[in-house]
C-alpha cells in the first residue's frame, strides 16, 4: 500500500514537472515569436 502511494506521488510530481517545463518552453517560444513579429 505504501509503495503504491509513493508511486502515485511520483507520477503526480512528474506530471507537474512536465507541465512546468512545457509552460517555460511556451513562454520562451512566445518571446521568440514577439522578436520575429517586431
Amino acid at each position: 500500500m505504501e509503495f503504491k502511494e509513493n508511486t502515485v506521488f511520483l507520477l503526480n510530481h512528474n506530471t507537474v514537472t512536465v507541465y512546468f517545463l512545457i509552460f517555460i518552453f511556451i513562454k520562451k517560444e512566445t518571446k521568440y515569436n514577439y522578436y520575429f513579429v517586431s
